[in-house]
């Protein structure tokens, strides 16, 4: 019926919004053509439209004191490089005596097509205070 479609609809568009590389998704729904009936259940026609975002790539930067140690850091985010919605990064930070920090993350959504997120990481820490 009408209804389980819609609530399936917005079950997608949540999963969609989730993986955070749309912009939009709209859902049209159209009644089936005649021939295409199984029986007494009629079909239905889904037409999802998506518009990826523009900007898949992200940089910021800073400058903060901790411990009264200055610190200066940059991080840059590239989301769905290779068209599964992953998301790679690299976060540096230096400190002005001997802190610095430096991190490589990836995450992968829908790990194996279940709604899961893997997410993996290497760093490196050294602090001064």
């Amino acid at each position: 019926n009408l209804g389980e479609i819609h609530a399936a609809c917005a079950v997608a568009a949540t999963h969609l919004e989730s993986l955070q590389i749309f912009e939009a998704a709209d859902f049209a729904v159209d009644r089936a053509r005649a021939d295409g009936s199984q029986g007494d259940m009629p079909l239905a026609d889904v037409v999802v439209t998506v518009s990826e975002r523009q900007r898949l790539a992200t940089a910021s930067t800073g400058v903060h004191s901790t411990a009264g140690e200055g610190s200066m850091d940059a991080e840059v985010r590239v989301r769905n490089l290779f068209g599964r919605a992953e998301v790679l990064g690299v976060e540096m930070e230096a400190g002005q005596h001997k802190s610095n920090t430096f991190r490589l993350y990836a995450t992968k959504p829908r790990w194996g097509g279940a709604d899961a997120r893997l997410h993996a990481e290497v760093c490196k820490t050294v602090l001064s205070h």
